[in-house]
């Protein structure tokens, strides 16, 4: 059984991790069967109850993958937007993840869920929820 790591993800929706199969003179421009495959628990499995999947710790999720795969993958993307964002990462031992994790707490993916409550005044405490429109914007009749 070869060595497994684990990949961290604070995505909400997780992802599919694959690495397509080498392409051929005989292949190229032609569709091709998918590759290796994993899919990775998203942040939102965390609240799932019914995940046994993810372990959950700093609102990352964790996912085991073999050694190579994980090796591979980030070789290969290691400049996409989520891995060097850091929403995405691996490690070899459970503390060295949640290590990196507690660490990344404070990266925001621009996915995470509203927070709808309101302050004192009746305005929504989060900054994405706060109207455009201002409140005197139909103050005066529209002419047509």
């Amino acid at each position: 059984m070869s060595e497994m790591l684990l990949v961290g993800c604070k995505l909400p929706h997780g992802f599919i991790m694959e690495l397509p199969p080498e392409a051929t003179k005989e292949t190229f421009m032609k569709p091709t069967p998918p590759g290796k495959r994993f899919t990775i628990a998203g942040a939102a499995s965390l609240r799932n109850r019914d995940s046994k999947k993810a372990l959950a710790r700093y609102d990352f999720a964790f996912t085991p993958v073999p050694k190579e795969f994980a090796d591979e993958w980030f070789r290969v993307n290691k400049d996409r937007s989520c891995v060097t964002g850091g929403f995405v990462f691996v490690a070899d031992k459970q503390d060295r993840a949640n290590g990196i994790a507690q660490d990344r707490v404070a990266v925001v993916t621009g996915l995470e869920p509203l927070n709808g409550t309101v302050d004192d005044r009746g305005r929504p405490v989060d900054k994405r929820l706060q109207s455009k429109v201002q409140n005197d914007a139909f103050a005066e009749p529209m002419g047509i």
